[in-house]
């Protein structure tokens, strides 16, 4: 925040609790949560009683801030001076606040104690539910609630699909459909929807889905959101043609559409028409972000695009200030990998600024797999037993390694192992659309 509102404040001998209110507001928007106390304490010390303002913008800078602390002691605050406890607009941001910082729990506590509940209120809870993946809970209040708006209904249908329960959210995008319906769909419920279809995976839902988005006015040609959602969800439901299709008749392009685009090309093989893209998309005003870096990094790791995924990944560093994560570091193994680079990679692994995950030892040792490599292998396969002691597929792919190489004592002591684990592998299956 800066400094010229603090110092105009600072001038005024005794400032009043709306003046308190709109500093502790200004630095709780600019994410600067610890001042937004600081000032809060001050105000305290100087005898000025706070209003449901004050605590609203303080609870939003401790949801931002993920500082569940001193949330539960500004709580008590509430309480203990009194008259704001059965404030609705204090309730819902000290329930927004414990959602945010995970404390679901507290964030129930607050809502049954409500005396008088809006839709706000109802919709903190659904989304607290779905983040924390209890959509049981989720969908109890959802149903117990009796006046829905398109902002709780959305809430809803967008958890379904952020927990893997598409049909769920399609069946609510239908009864959102009918024509007696009181609660109609807006552009983010759709897109909901689109990501529904996505995850179903079959072309009759994709085109389904379509056809909704054009007779309803949401032209995938004119909306960015809406093409964008379209392209990810052909790529996805293996029509990448089509979703290339969508995206030359965008006239407005950002970098999501880019990158659903860039991704797409990546998961059907298509290395080079990704890459290509790619560099398209840098000729334009559009800036690439971290996921589109994964996605291209992908379409290079796949196809053993090994000098021109360094490029692009030194690249992203130097040029475009894109800090790598682990999951770019996955894709640059698992590049390095494939092609046989074995050393080169293990040694990014052990010298890399971020701790690897599962990801990036796995992605190592299925490259031991390909090329035979014991040594690496036992390497990968020691930190994967300690990250995911459950995974028997770990066990197997380092087994198969020692079978590979007619390590057959070895292949007996990874299954007497898993026997003892009790690990047991997971039949296959298909999906058909029917």
């Amino acid at each position: 925040m800066d400094s010229y509102p603090r110092l105009l404040f600072d001038q005024v001998q005794n400032p009043t609790s709306f003046m308190w209110t709109a500093l502790i507001r200004g630095y709780s928007l600019q994410g600067l949560a610890s001042e937004s106390f600081l000032m809060y304490k001050r105000m305290r010390r100087d005898g000025v009683r706070p209003t449901s303002f004050t605590f609203s913008a303080l609870f939003k800078a401790c949801g931002g801030g993920d500082d569940a602390a001193f949330g539960r002691q500004l709580h008590a605050h509430v309480v203990c001076i009194g008259g704001f406890e059965s404030d609705l607009h204090v309730c819902n941001t000290l329930i927004d606040m414990y959602v945010n910082c995970g404390s679901i729990e507290c964030g129930r506590r607050v809502f049954d104690d409500m005396p008088v509940r809006d839709v706000i209120s109802w919709t903190s809870m659904i989304v607290g539910y779905a983040k924390s993946g209890d959509m049981e809970s989720a969908a109890g209040l959802f149903h117990g609630l009796r006046d829905k708006d398109t902002v709780v209904c959305t809430a809803m249908l967008t958890g379904y699909v952020q927990n893997g329960k598409p049909k769920e959210a399609l069946e609510l995008f239908e009864s959102m459909m009918r024509k007696d319906a009181v609660v109609k769909f807006d552009e983010v419920t759709l897109v909901g929807a689109i990501s529904a279809c996505a995850q179903l995976g079959g072309a009759e839902s994709a085109n389904w889905i379509r056809s909704i988005a054009d007779r309803e006015g949401f032209d995938s040609d004119k909306n960015v959101v809406v093409g964008s959602a379209l392209i990810d969800m052909y790529s996805k439901c293996g029509s990448v043609e089509e979703a290339y299709r969508i995206f030359q008749g965008m006239i407005e392009r950002n970098v999501f559409t880019y990158t659903a685009m860039i991704t797409g090309f990546a998961m059907h093989g298509r290395a080079e028409s990704a890459v290509k893209l790619f560099y398209d998309m840098l000729e334009t005003d559009v800036k690439p972000n971290e996921v589109t870096f994964i996605g291209v990094l992908t379409a290079c790791s796949h196809s053993g695009m090994v000098e021109q995924g360094k490029e692009i990944f030194e690249r992203m560093q130097k040029e475009f200030g894109v800090t790598p994560s682990a999951d770019h570091y996955t894709c640059i193994v698992d590049m390095l990998g494939r092609c046989g680079y074995l050393e080169e990679a293990l040694e990014l692994v052990q010298r890399m600024p971020v701790k690897p995950h599962g990801g990036i030892w796995g992605a190592l040792l299925g490259a031991c797999k390909i090329h035979k490599n014991v040594e690496i292998a036992e390497i990968a396969a020691g930190h994967l037993f300690e990250l995911e002691p459950d995974n028997v597929g770990n066990f197997v792919v380092l087994s198969n390694i020692y079978s590979s190489v007619g390590r057959r004592d070895d292949v007996l002591r990874m299954r007497n192992l898993m026997r003892r684990k009790q690990l047991t592998k997971n039949p296959g299956c298909s999906w058909l659309e029917t």
